[in-house]
C-alpha cells in the first residue's frame, strides 16, 4: 500500500494562493516591462508634432498612449513603435480600429500618438547615428 503524504487543508490553500500570487506578479512584471517600451509623451513629442504639422496636446498624447495600452493588448502584444514609420500607422490603424471597437475619437488619439511617437523616435535615432558618425574618434 502506498502512503499518501498528508497535508492540512490550510497548507494546501496557502500553497495554491502563493502559486497564483506568483503568477499574477509575473504577469504584472511582464506588463510593466512592456509598458516601459512604449514611450511616455513629453515635450520632445510636442516639438516633433509642431514641426511636422500635427495639432495635438500633451494631454491628448498621454490619453492616446493610455488607450493603446488598454485596448491593444487584448489581441496581441504591444506594438514596437519604432517598427513602423509614421506614414505606415494610418493603414495599420484602419485595420485595427474595427477589431478594437474604437470610437472615432479614440482612434484619432491612438493614431496621433503612434505617428508622433514613432516619428520622434525615428528622428532621435537618426540624430544619434549622425552624431556618432560625424564625431572623430
Amino acid at each position: 500500500m502506498i502512503m499518501k503524504k498528508w497535508k492540512p487543508a490550510f497548507i494546501s490553500r496557502f500553497i495554491s494562493n502563493l502559486r497564483r500570487g506568483a503568477a499574477g506578479f509575473g504577469f504584472a512584471a511582464i506588463l510593466f516591462a512592456c509598458a516601459g517600451t512604449i514611450p511616455e509623451p513629453g515635450d520632445n513629442h510636442l516639438h516633433y508634432a509642431a514641426a511636422h504639422g500635427y495639432s495635438t496636446s500633451l494631454e491628448n498624447l498621454r490619453e492616446g498612449r493610455a488607450l493603446m495600452l488598454r485596448k491593444c493588448d487584448g489581441c496581441h502584444s504591444f506594438p514596437r513603435i519604432k517598427r513602423y514609420a509614421p506614414e505606415k500607422w494610418p493603414a495599420i490603424m484602419d485595420s485595427m480600429r474595427i477589431e478594437a471597437k474604437l470610437s472615432s475619437h479614440q482612434d484619432t488619439l491612438i493614431r496621433n500618438y503612434l505617428m508622433i511617437a514613432s516619428g520622434n523616435l525615428r528622428d532621435s535615432l537618426a540624430a544619434v547615428t549622425a552624431a556618432k558618425h560625424s564625431t572623430p574618434q
